[in-house]
């Protein structure tokens, strides 16, 4: 799965609000709080690219673009399964508001009921 950066303020406030309401968390500032969770996510994306960029590199110099080129078409293949999974619940839950908290939990469970149905579950 894939994180924006521009995604980033609006998943750190969606994160902070679900753990608030859920009674997980408790925050004296909430700003502060969704601040934290926007710093990690941060580094997350900047920690990912990094071994991307690292990963290009050591096969250029390599001058591997064979080995790249099969290599990156089977990672894209399996790596759309995320993707083809979200798509196929949203189609599934579209008749909930995206956002609720029904939605999320609903998510949640189809998400891993196709999962299981792929074989995709850990």
């Amino acid at each position: 799965m894939r994180l924006y950066s521009g995604k980033i303020p609006t998943v750190g406030t969606e994160i902070v609000k679900s753990l608030l309401e859920a009674g997980d968390i408790e925050v004296t500032d909430r700003t502060e709080a969704e601040m934290d969770v926007q710093a990690v996510l941060k580094e997350y994306v900047r920690l990912d690219r990094e071994i991307t960029e690292k990963a290009k590199d050591v096969l250029q110099k390599r001058n591997d673009t064979v080995l790249r080129k099969r290599m990156g078409d089977v990672l894209k293949k399996h790596m759309q399964v995320d993707e083809e999974l979200d798509e196929e619940v949203r189609r599934r839950i579209k008749n909930l508001e995206e956002g609720t908290s029904t939605w999320e939990v609903e998510y949640g469970k189809v998400l891993d009921q196709i999962k299981r149905n792929r074989g995709l579950d850990q």
